[in-house]
């Protein structure tokens, strides 16, 4: 079994909903895959009382464990997730990994916008099922995991429900 650890970071409560979504997603790309089981990590897997010290220092660590980090932005990035990403981006020059993916819901961040700073492009995704959508081609074409299939408007992958497009 191929364990792929993804990171999710975005604002603590505009995305909330979003976050919970991905994490029922892996869940279901999970059984759906067989061999390969992912294990998202959002903020709020984090218990205060096993911290010690800086929380956010937990969260780094956790990138730095991470397989695949994934910013989700809205019209502006905090300053926890713009540390996230620093931590991702400088995690993935001296290790190759996390793979890092930053989408935005709305207008491109400003924070996000400069290339010479944040060198991984930005996608725009009109909601969490575009997102789904992209990491679910992402992971059939990078890991192998199947060719996801639709019916209706239902989309499959070895024969689990993972999502509707309508």
């Amino acid at each position: 079994m191929v364990v792929y650890r993804l990171f999710i970071a975005s604002s603590i409560n505009e995305f909330r909903a979003e976050r919970n979504k991905l994490v029922h997603f892996f869940s279901k790309l999970s059984r759906a895959a067989g061999e390969v089981e992912f294990v998202p990590f959002i903020c709020e897997q984090a218990s205060k009382a096993l911290s010690r010290g800086r929380k956010q220092g937990d969260y780094n660590r956790k990138i730095w464990e991470s397989d695949l980090f994934v910013l989700l932005a809205g019209s502006s990035v905090g300053q926890y997730s713009l540390e996230e990403l620093n931590v991702a981006l400088e995690a993935e020059r001296q290790t190759k990994k996390p793979a890092i993916r930053c989408y935005y819901l709305e207008d491109l961040p400003p924070e996000l916008a400069d290339p010479a700073r944040f060198p991984v492009v930005p996608t725009h995704v009109e909601d969490v099922y575009d997102l789904e959508r992209d990491l679910l081609e992402q992971f059939s074409e990078e890991l192998g995991i199947g060719e996801p299939e639709t019916l209706d408007d239902d989309v499959f992958l070895n024969g689990t429900y993972l999502f509707s497009l309508g």
